[in-house]
């Protein structure tokens, strides 16, 4: 009989340190330190692995160091995006994009949202201090990339369901 744990690990919507860390592109060592240091957090039900909306703002944080910010303060700009967050991971549309436009404020981060049509571009580079974070552009890129290891995962099952045939 399996145990909770054991189920929720071998759920398609759970991920590994180790996923993580490939499927945002940074290396397993980064994503541990991240984990020590309460920069990125796992799933309070998921067994020690991550959901998909932990990877997802594993991704945006990531995405806020390129830009220079500590893991810590990309983690708390994150969390001051949540509510916004849960309205474009709701309304994700192949007919617009989403972009996080971070303001300093002090010791805080004005976030404020520009949608764009698809075909429409946005100067994806930081201006006197502004951040442009292209936020659905980086949720598509880690929803394909959890659907390639999904597919990794599978297959890796019936390699596995055949070796005891």
């Amino acid at each position: 009989m399996q145990t909770q744990t054991e189920i929720s690990r071998e759920s398609h919507n759970l991920f590994s340190a180790e996923e993580v860390a490939e499927t945002i592109g940074a290396d397993l060592e980064t994503v541990n330190e991240w984990l020590e240091v309460g920069a990125i957090d796992r799933a309070i039900f998921g067994g020690g692995q991550f959901s998909k909306y932990e990877l997802h703002r594993a991704a945006l944080v990531f995405e806020l160091v390129k830009f220079g910010l500590s893991p810590s303060c990309a983690k708390d700009v994150i969390r001051e995006m949540e509510y916004d967050l849960q309205q474009v991971w709701g309304r994700m549309s192949s007919h617009f994009k989403a972009y996080a436009i971070i303001i300093p404020a002090g010791r805080k981060w004005l976030v404020s949202w520009c949608w764009k049509k698809s075909s429409d571009q946005i100067d994806l580079l930081t201006m006197k201090g502004h951040i442009v974070l292209p936020v659905s552009d980086t949720l598509t890129r880690i929803t394909n990339e959890t659907k390639r290891i999904g597919g990794r995962r599978k297959s890796a099952v019936i390699s596995a369901g055949s070796l005891g045939d």
